[in-house]
């Protein structure tokens, strides 16, 4: 049996395709010496189950089958949560490769998670902290998708609007690998001086799992310092999600008081008998209370919550059909796709836009000191109702003029069609000389000749400019 083994394996063909698939399989780390093992084994697997048949068929038979022993020995490796951290790792260094937008970002994400979840490898929340900790190039991967998604849902931590599970988890678990404390510098752009104390005040690094059982078995016992612990040391939480929402409308020192009471409710509903991470309960909660503050303070028109959900399907669908279309989808693909009218889309993209005040302060560049308002730069079309009065008394007079029979027939519809005074559409000398079965020039000496018979009667009048 050994010998036939071998006189197959040794084929030259049979060689070279194994090659090629030790190449493809690179990024489970297996050892040359542990590669050649597997063909080996395969192989007597193999041969208890393929009667004998042609050279030809049992190789390309084999092939197929140690693709799938293969596969089998990756899913073992992904089991064991440090070797499949290894594994994931290389293969996001050697083959994940994306461009620095949302719509690249996304692709690579999906293709990324869709290779592993055909290995049966499960994500869970710690298993993505611990890739993104680990991992510079997928941590500004989940960025990306966390900054068009905070963009687009208008500061709501509702990670369903991605396509997939498991990206709702490298994005909950971004927060948490992004959850350092904010040095005086960090928060700069963030907060006023008084803020920044509170910031150094809280900087206490979080309670582990065993020290969250031990304080809210004690909080269950009656401590009530327990849930002081758990509150004080949970702060920088509050503060690293509120930093997630700023630029909403609400300014981080509501989001923090916000967050920091959904935090409170966290700590009276949470049950740890469930042995779970405190630290994921609490985000939900926290990010739910500054959602709300978002959707209630953030607008200067509010818009009700059921709009604000229309508003994020809409963007979420529209993020499905560009992947799928390659292109911006039109108004109507998005109408059917949500089963709306195209009324309501258009509704909703209305809402969706930012409100600004025209009193908002406008520099020309960062370093003018001139304060400007963004009124001053906006034109207005509308006529002051000065103008209106003016221009509609003018045309009065003109009308009264011309009625005073002080001009013949001929020269009063000339200035009438020509000016397109009493709402007559105003036309061409050429077009006027039709209608009278005569040139161009002369219709232009009668216009002339009107207009000199007229400025002698209204020079005191102020209508020199409106006739000339």
């Amino acid at each position: 049996m050994m010998e036939v083994k071998n006189e197959f394996l040794k084929q030259s063909a049979l060689k070279i395709e194994i090659s090629r698939i030790f190449e493809e399989y690179r990024f489970a780390l297996f050892s040359k010496q542990e590669f050649q093992s597997f063909v080996f084994d395969a192989y007597q697997i193999f041969q208890q189950k393929v009667i004998e048949e042609n050279t030809g068929t049992l190789y390309q038979k084999f092939l197929l089958f140690f693709r799938k022993y293969l596969d089998k020995m990756v899913v073992q490796k992904l089991e064991q949560e440090e070797t499949a951290c290894l594994i994931i790792l290389e293969y996001v260094k050697e083959h994940v490769v994306f461009q620095n937008n949302y719509e690249s970002a996304l692709q690579a994400m999906n293709g990324f998670l869709e290779f592993f979840q055909s290995y049966q490898m499960k994500f869970s929340v710690d298993f993505c902290e611990l890739l993104l900790a680990k991992s510079k190039d997928l941590k500004k991967l989940v960025k990306i998708l966390y900054e068009k998604h905070c963009t687009d849902c208008l500061g709501k931590t509702d990670f369903g609007d991605f396509p997939g599970e498991t990206i709702e988890l490298f994005l909950e678990a971004y927060l948490f690998v992004t959850n350092a404390p904010l040095s005086y510098e960090e928060s700069e752009s963030y907060v006023g001086s008084s803020l920044k104390m509170y910031l150094s005040e809280i900087n206490k690094p979080l309670l582990s799992f065993e020290e969250e059982q031990a304080a809210f078995q004690r909080l269950a016992e009656g401590d009530e310092s327990a849930k002081k612990l758990l509150c004080e040391r949970n702060l920088r939480l509050v503060v690293s999600v509120a930093k997630k929402f700023t630029g909403h409308g609400v300014e981080l020192s509501d989001l923090i008081q916000e967050g920091n009471i959904g935090l409170m409710k966290a700590i009276d509903q949470f049950d740890f008998k469930k042995n779970l991470k405190f630290s994921n309960f609490a985000f939900w909660k926290i990010s739910g209370a500054i959602q709300r503050a978002i959707e209630n303070q953030g607008r200067l028109i509010r818009i009700p919550v059921y709009k604000l959900e229309q508003i994020r399907s809409l963007r979420k669908t529209e993020r499905f059909l560009f992947m799928k279309n390659q292109r911006e989808p039109t108004l109507e693909e998005l109408a059917s796709a949500l089963m709306i009218s195209l009324s309501d889309v258009k509704e909703l993209f209305e809402l969706s836009e930012e409100i600004v005040s025209l009193n908002s302060e406008v520099k020309e560049n960062s370093h003018s000191t001139k304060k400007d308002t963004l009124e001053e730069f906006v034109v207005d079309y509308k006529k002051s109702l000065e103008e209106v009065v003016v221009e509609h008394e003018l045309v009065r007079e003109v009308r009264n003029l011309l009625e005073n029979k002080i001009l013949t027939e001929r020269q009063r519809y000339v200035l009438e069609h020509y000016f397109g005074i009493s709402d007559i559409f105003p036309e061409t000398l050429e077009g006027i000389g039709k209608h009278f079965g005569t040139s161009k020039k002369s219709i232009g000496n009668t216009k002339t000749a009107a207009l000199l018979k007229l400025r002698k009667v209204c020079d005191h009048q102020g209508l020199e400019e409106f006739l000339a």
